[in-house]
Parts: structure tokens; sequence; C-alpha cells
């Protein structure tokens, strides 16, 4: 579904910013449907500071873990990861 995060959300994402996708802030590991690897991953915490154009949807069960969380991919015209939103101004990252 298409949507729009307006300033202020807050995102977090398991792994480097060099991946697309993120997740509401606090979404639990297991409602993430990561690979098992993934879970001693540093998490990445972020505030939108420009509305970002998305496309969401509820992740599905995967290795394991029972899924159900909100998967979150920027939605502005091309394939972004997470570091070319920080630097087009989108969104920061915060501690």
């Amino acid at each position: 579904m298409e949507s729009t995060l307006e300033v202020g959300a807050k995102l977090d994402r398991v792994g480097e910013p060099t991946g697309s996708f993120l997740a509401p802030a606090g979404t639990p590991y297991e409602a993430r449907a990561l690979a098992s690897g993934s879970a001693s991953a540093k998490v990445y915490h972020y505030e939108v500071i420009k509305p970002l154009s998305i496309i969401k949807g509820e992740i599905a069960p995967a290795f394991g873990q029972k899924g159900g969380g909100i998967q979150i991919l920027p939605n502005v015209g091309q394939r972004v990861n997470v570091q070319c939103l920080i630097e087009k101004g989108y969104i920061k990252e915060i501690k």
C-alpha cells in the first residue's frame, strides 16, 4: 500500500544502511521474520525529516519467525537504500 511518512515518524532497520527496507521503530524481531544471522546485527534508528513516499505491507512468516510486522520500502522514483535517504535529506539517524 502506498503512503507518506510525515516529519517526525520514527523508523528502524536491523542491519547496515546499505539496505532498503525499514520498519516502524520498535517492531519486535520475530515480527520482522529475518534470517537467524540477523539477530546479532546492529539496529539503526531513524527519524523522518522530510515527507517520505513509501510502499508498506505486512511481513510474511519466514525463517521460523511469525512475521506480521510492517515492512517499509521508500518510493521516491527509484530504488534507494537507507544511506541514500540520509544523503537526500529524507531521514536522519537518531540515537
